[in-house]
């Protein structure tokens, strides 16, 4: 839904403070926030691989700098840390990307988020197979109303 102009004015300059101040979230623009998609989608697997060994998979965002140049960056996940390593807990403030309230990633909270990824893989699967039964009636009974 459409914002009045003046909070859209608002909306953009709030945005704009938040850059200024260090934020490389605050994209502001859909063709800035569209980056790390668009890098994404044409980057060559092996290449996407290359980037991150060592470090584990990763988030990829779009960012920007304070003038606004945009760039993709590598994020941290909460409850995966970064790229899934277990961490010491003196890096993890020192890393740049991460945000200030980070916490290192432990055993114990990295088999946490696994669990839980699982629980919702299988649920978003249940509810696939749901749809496609769905789908499937929906067609049939077009194709009996048909004859």
């Amino acid at each position: 839904m459409p914002l009045p102009y003046l909070l859209t004015l608002l909306m953009n300059f709030a945005l704009y403070v938040a850059r200024w101040l260090g934020s490389p979230w605050h994209t502001i623009s859909p063709y800035t926030g569209a980056c790390a998609p668009v890098w994404l989608a044409i980057s060559p697997q092996p290449l996407l691989d290359d980037m991150e060994t060592g470090q584990g998979k990763g988030k990829w965002g779009s960012a920007t700098d304070a003038r606004g140049r945009e760039r993709v960056t590598r994020t941290e996940v909460e409850g995966w840390g970064w790229g899934g390593a277990v961490e010491d807990e003196k890096i993890v403030g020192k890393r740049k990307g991460r945000w200030r309230g980070a916490k290192a990633l432990t055993a114990e909270t990295r088999t946490e988020f696994e669990e839980l990824g699982r629980a919702v893989w299988k649920e978003m699967e249940g509810l696939r197979g749901i749809w496609e039964e769905r789908l499937e009636a929906s067609a049939l009974g077009k194709s009996m109303e048909e004859e």
